[in-house]
């Protein structure tokens, strides 16, 4: 018996593709993986497809209006934002090619509060990938991973950093 309704944020690396493998293979038939990525939330304020960026995709003909207001745009930052949806929008295809139901987000602010806030929202299960900082570089660096798993409603399962799989094409 698998979860239902499972919370998968991604951060734009490699390594946090790991995360929908394995919410894949823990998930029940059929079931809803939400993909979400924060960015900084100056990003989302002045751009013009910010209507479209936060909202819950589900149809995957929008990435074609993110892809026609970053072409219009001069911004770095909505291309930014552009390339982290056809990012998710990758993972969500190959989700959906394996009969769930995948749907993305992005939101602006504080990554670990951010994530807190999703998982809020009656998720069965949160499944991240770490970095895996240690002794000096976690302490200074501080861990989004470390921060959410101290203050979550539910469950998490943390996927190591040394587990290597490949990134949709």
């Amino acid at each position: 018996m698998g979860f239902n309704k499972i919370l998968v944020p991604l951060d734009g690396s490699e390594l946090a593709g790991l995360a929908v493998t394995r919410a894949a293979q823990i998930a029940s038939p059929g079931a809803r993986i939400h993909l979400l990525s924060v960015v900084d939330s100056n990003c989302l304020e002045d751009m013009a497809i910010r209507d479209t960026v936060g909202l819950k995709i589900t149809n995957f003909h929008k990435l074609d209006q993110l892809e026609k207001s970053a072409a219009e745009s001069s911004d770095q930052e909505a291309t930014d934002v552009y390339v982290r949806q056809r990012y998710l929008m990758q993972y969500a295809q190959q989700l959906t090619g394996q009969g769930f139901e995948a749907t993305v987000e992005i939101v602006g602010g504080y990554a670990a509060s951010s994530i807190i806030a999703t998982a809020g929202e009656g998720f069965d299960i949160i499944v991240m990938a770490t970095h895996s900082r240690t002794g000096l570089a976690k302490i200074f660096l501080g861990s989004v991973t470390e921060e959410v798993l101290h203050n979550l409603p539910c469950p998490i399962l943390v996927v190591p950093a040394h587990i290597s799989e490949p990134s949709p094409t």
